[in-house]
């Protein structure tokens, strides 16, 4: 691997680490997300869905299901888990 190639994934890595802190943020300040830290080292953070943050998982997972029926679109790896926990019936209109 040339230096320039580790130099360009080292770009990379901390370029996506930076936007995920700045997502993590936006989302603590919308009241999604919250943290705790750990008990035997503060470095440490356990980030959780508020309550707001389960009700909008619920709205997204609700979205997702009408797109995946009503558009015939492929949906995102993530969302397949969620899919098969919701039973397709709840959004027949």
């Amino acid at each position: 691997m040339s230096t320039k190639t580790v130099e360009l994934s080292l770009r990379s890595t901390l370029s996506s680490a930076l936007d995920l802190v700045d997502r993590i943020e936006k989302l603590k300040g919308n009241g999604i997300l919250d943290l705790v830290k750990g008990k035997n080292d503060k470095k440490i953070k356990y980030y959780y869905l508020t309550n707001a943050g389960v009700d909008f998982f619920r709205v997204i997972t609700d979205f997702s299901l009408w797109t995946k029926k009503r558009l015939e679109k492929d949906t995102h790896p993530l969302s397949v888990d969620a899919f098969e926990e919701t039973d397709l019936k709840s959004i027949n209109t």
